[in-house]
């Protein structure tokens, strides 16, 4: 399956937590950074449940069937994910209407959370991934938030913060995780990303402050986990969204088209196997033939609904994905 940031987990760093408390990030803002101004400055939320909050968690994409109503359980599942987080900028801490929890030990090294709004650093998009018109390669950053059963799981591994329990990495029913992924591809070279909600973020771990500011990165995609007994491999159930500029929305965080959504790994089906000529596709997934990176990378015109190659194999896959994974 894709690699999410649910793996995140039982990632051991090198870096020692003081008191306790995990770290933000591994350095200050520059000299000159106005919190007072309204300057963002990232605050790993790390106030971890204690007690397993399944029983109580929503779930409203239960009463959908993935299977046969994809789109409708990724937008439940969204809905969900933006819930108080749009009010507060994906402050998880200061969301009113639910709680939502960071990875902790993402900051060490140069792909480590920035400070502004703890962005790490993701797969470079290569010169033609994203658009014909990308002449250019551009740098990915990302940052995850899981929900209360997400958090309850962190919290058990990472107990004791230099010792974690790989063996407590068990996510209760209901736990959802999902990813903001920004890029620093210019609209003119990828023009579906043209209105994009944009952060400033210190993508170049800049000591001016003047600079972090005029430094801007747009959301691409967002990637979405719930764990869902109703997948038969492994309880869990991916998707992927797209920013997309021609869906009609109240907010641009709103312009979102879903690319693909999995539940199951086909764990036989291989290039091999891949026929779409004769609908030999991956059977535990869906893809949606509307989204812009589907269309573009299949080589087909917007008005088609044609077979295509996203991932391995004719499986899903997002914008900034290795097109050989899933």
């Amino acid at each position: 399956m894709k690699n999410f940031s649910l793996i995140y987990v039982v990632i051991l760093a090198a870096t020692s937590a003081h008191a306790g408390v995990f770290p933000d990030c591994s350095y200050s803002p520059p000299p000159g950074w106005n919190l007072a101004a309204g300057a963002p400055v990232f605050v790993l939320s790390q106030d971890y449940p204690t007690t397993d909050p399944s029983p109580s968690l929503e779930q409203p994409w239960k009463a959908i069937d993935f299977r046969q109503q994809p789109a409708a359980y990724m937008k439940a599942v969204i809905d969900y994910c933006y819930e108080g987080n749009l009010e507060v900028e994906f402050r998880g801490q200061d969301n009113a209407t639910r709680k939502w929890y960071h990875a902790p030990w993402l900051h060490p090294g140069p792909n480590g959370r920035e400070f502004t709004h703890g962005l790490t650093g993701e797969r470079l998009s290569r010169t033609g991934e994203l658009a014909a018109t990308q002449s250019s390669a551009f740098h990915n950053f990302a940052v995850g938030l899981y929900n209360a059963g997400g958090g309850y799981a962190i919290g058990r591994v990472w107990a004791d913060p230099n010792h974690p329990d790989p063996s407590k990495a068990a996510f209760p029913e209901g736990t959802v995780a999902f990813k903001l992924l920004f890029t620093m591809a210019a609209k003119d070279q990828v023009p579906y990303l043209d209105g994009a909600p944009e952060w400033i973020a210190d993508t170049e771990r800049s000591n001016d402050a003047n600079q972090v500011r005029n430094n801007k990165v747009r959301l691409l995609q967002v990637d979405i986990a719930v764990k869902d007994d109703r997948s038969s491999e492994g309880g869990w159930v991916f998707g992927t969204f797209q920013f997309d500029n021609s869906v009609t929305a109240p907010t641009p965080w709103r312009q979102l088209t879903p690319v693909t959504l999995m539940w199951g790994n086909d764990p036989t089906f291989t290039p091999a196997n891949y026929d779409p000529a004769q609908a030999h596709i991956p059977q535990e997934s869906w893809i949606n033939t509307a989204a812009p990176v589907v269309l573009y990378r299949s080589g087909l015109p917007q008005s088609s609904s044609a077979p295509h190659v996203l991932g391995w194999a004719g499986r899903g896959n997002g914008p900034v994905d290795n097109a050989v994974s899933s």
